[in-house]
């Protein structure tokens, strides 16, 4: 048997047809109880203190019955019960006119079921299984629209009656009404009561008596999720900010379930988050009840305006059964100038000349407003765009910057100040950015004069260079720039710029010369510019100059030495010459070269003198005349030609022949001739090289034996 008296059947009707009045419910229990037995909806119930069975004659004392109180009487008066009697009887005629489609059975057992089968149209209480001999509760009750009250009819019998309730038949009657009688042939027992209701399908059933053993009769339908508390406010917050919202949303589960609880916002536009959540991807974010505490929206980057949520609480059964609340809410963005990008850069031009501003703005947010004002515009100086206020200030649209300029009042040099202010508005705000800027007007200088002309002189000899320049305002300073000063040249004055440019002050202008580079003819041009100076502003006047350099043949380097060799053989010749001047031309000339003697290379002239290049001086021999022996004089001349211009430097070499023998001619004949007598000896010897001398020897001559002629060499 259970141990408490709470189980129960609810369900309410969208029309609250279960608010019954305790009052009335009250009534019609008392009304109700009698002792008819031949009630057709009967309720019996017979128990001892201890759960056995009785007998029906025992007496019991009567506990009284009331709807959401439970009320004891044990000491029952007998004419409470006459009246019961009677109310039930009237009841019990009521019902008969009812027709009966299902019979409920409900028995004292330690465990009682309720089949409440409303598919068919029928409500049925059954019980099964109990104590042997135990009296037996019973109900019948037409199929109708049931409604039970929200007062709970309660009993302290624990003897459970449970089940499941389905929707109800067709209604043939406005009520159905359970009578508790006892039998009809007993008189009222202290233990038996009479109960008649109109049954609701809201109503819950609570049935309690005072006996000993505690029975419990429960009525239970499925479990039905009930709406959830949802309070959705609306809320307001700046823009690019986190705005809080709002919201609170907790069950109320009104039958006791195991409810939980989802919270779905949607409508949250592209861009914006919330703080807590799981974003669906769709425009919807899901939340569980915790995170709507301190739950933020952030709008989407720039955005000012409103946007509506909408807000759905949703409630849910174990069995799946889902209850839910839907509300709308309002998060209105206020905008926020952000301001904007502001890049100004100083300026400076020409008097008299119109003056580039470079001014660059830039909106942050770009569905905000900017308008331009430059403040600090002289009087007579305009711009080009914009609108003169006449106080100094211009007014201007962002597209009117592109190509701005300012032309500052005639004659005027210095400096302008002027101030740029960008304002940005969104809605009621407002932001304002500001930038200085300096505009330079530089005074003009006049165009100085100029008169150059060209110049000519040797090489390596300074070249006067005639150039005239002066100003036409003597307030202003003149400098002159000759560019094109060849590497190695020189000017007389100035200051060399390492570039090939020099810088002269007017008075360095006076006897000016350039040397040329050391060795060069030839030609070449200078760039002359007269430049007059008034403040940073410079005039300029250009001339060109052409100098002509004459050649000069530089003296060439020689160098000789004597030689020496034998008679008939080619005599190595040291002649060594050349130029200090690579862009001029080496010729070498050999006089005093003998008649018959002869030279390994150049050009024998015919005359005694050979004319031969730089190369090819190289291993340079002279052949005497052929048995030459002695010595003789070279003269060497080496010449360098500069155009026209020639240089020489000489020398002289001494050649020595050694003289040479030559092997004579020999011719001998054997001779024969008497003992004791003088013989013809047949000898023939001559010399080839008539300078040469002879001489004959005879060996071998015997002992004794003398020769005609010559000298005996012992």
């Amino acid at each position: 048997m259970a141990d408490d008296l709470r189980d129960t059947e609810s369900s309410r009707s969208d029309d609250g047809r279960g608010d019954l009045d305790n009052a009335a419910a009250q009534e019609e229990i008392e009304r109700g109880l009698g002792q008819d037995g031949d009630a057709d909806e009967l309720v019996e119930m017979h128990d001892d203190q201890d759960g056995s069975a009785r007998p029906q004659d025992q007496e019991q004392e009567l506990g009284s019955v009331h709807y959401g109180t439970q009320v004891r009487n044990p000491q029952a008066e007998e004419q409470q019960a006459f009246l019961r009697q009677n109310a039930a009887a009237q009841r019990q005629e009521r019902a008969q006119a009812q027709e009966a489609t299902e019979q409920q059975t409900l028995s004292q057992i330690e465990n009682a079921e309720i089949e409440n089968n409303l598919d068919t149209g029928a409500d049925s209480f059954e019980s099964s299984g109990g104590n042997d001999g135990a009296d037996e509760l019973s109900l019948q009750s037409e199929p109708s629209a049931v409604e039970l009250p929200e007062v709970p009819l309660s009993t302290n019998d624990t003897n459970a009656l449970r089940g499941d309730r389905e929707d109800a038949g067709p209604a043939t009657d406005d009520s159905l009404q359970p009578d508790f009688v006892p039998p009809a042939q007993e008189a009222p027992s202290a233990e038996s009561a009479v109960v008649e209701d109109d049954l609701e399908e809201d109503d819950e059933l609570l049935l309690d008596d005072e006996i000993d053993t505690e029975d419990e009769i429960e009525v239970e339908e499925p479990k039905v999720a009930d709406a959830p508390n949802l309070n959705a406010g609306d809320v307001s917050g700046a823009e690019d900010s986190a705005i809080t919202l709002d919201l609170s949303a907790s069950l109320n589960d009104l039958d006791g379930g195991s409810e939980t609880l989802s919270i779905t916002i949607s409508g949250v536009p592209d861009g914006a988050v919330l703080s807590a959540g799981t974003n669906n991807g769709d425009g919807s974010w899901t939340l569980s009840p915790g995170q709507l505490s301190g739950l933020t929206l952030t709008p989407p980057e720039d955005f000012s305006g409103s946007i509506d949520l909408d807000i759905a609480a949703t409630s849910r059964e174990a069995n799946g059964d889902t209850s839910t609340v839907n509300s709308g809410f309002t998060v209105d963005v206020t905008g926020v100038a952000d301001g904007a990008n502001l890049a100004v850069s100083d300026a400076s031009g020409r008097e008299d000349s119109a003056i580039a501003l470079d001014i660059d703005t830039e909106l942050l947010d770009g569905s905000e407003n900017l308008s331009i004002t430059i403040e600090g515009v002289p009087e007579g100086a305009v711009l080009s765009a914009g609108t003169d206020n006449g106080d100094g200030t211009w007014t201007l649209d962002v597209d009117q910057l592109e190509g701005l300029t300012i032309t500052p009042a005639e004659n005027f040099s210095g400096d302008i100040d002027l101030s740029v202010l960008v304002s940005t508005t969104d809605g009621d705000d407002s932001a304002v950015v500001m930038e200085n800027l300096t505009v330079e007007v530089e005074g003009v200088a006049d165009a100085p004069t100029l008169d150059a002309s060209d110049a000519s002189g040797n090489e390596d000899s300074a070249i006067a260079l005639d150039i005239d320049a002066g100003l036409t305002d003597s307030s202003e300073t003149l400098t002159v720039t000759i560019s094109g000063v060849p590497d190695g040249a020189s000017l007389s004055a100035g200051t060399d710029n390492g570039d090939g440019t020099w810088t002269l002050g007017s008075d360095q202008l006076d006897g000016l010369s350039i040397t040329p580079p050391d060795d060069f003819s030839g030609s070449f041009d200078l760039g002359v510019t007269a430049t007059s100076a008034d403040g940073s502003d410079v005039a300029t006047s250009t001339d060109s100059i052409t100098v002509d350099v004459t050649g000069v043949a530089d003296a060439p380097t020689l160098g000789v030495s004597d030689a020496s060799g034998n008679e008939d053989s080619a005599i190595a010749l040291d002649i060594d010459a050349g130029l200090t001047d690579s862009s001029e031309t080496l010729t070498v000339t050999i006089s005093g070269v003998p008649n018959g003697a002869t030279l390994s290379a150049g050009t024998d002239n015919g005359d005694g003198t050979w004319t031969l290049g730089s190369d090819q001086l190289e291993g340079l021999t002279i052949t005497p005349a052929e048995d030459f022996s002695g010595s003789f004089d070279l003269g060497v001349t080496a010449t360098s030609s500069d155009g026209s211009d020639v240089s020489t430097s000489t020398g002289s070499i001494t050649v020595d022949v050694d003289g040479v023998a030559d092997a004579p001619t020999l011719d001998v004949s054997d001779a024969s001739g008497n003992e004791d007598s003088a013989i013809a000896l047949d000898i023939d010897a001559g010399l080839t090289d008539s300078s040469e001398t002879l001489t004959v020897t005879i060996s071998g001559v015997p002992d004794g034996a003398t020769l005609s002629a010559g000298t005996d060499n012992g």
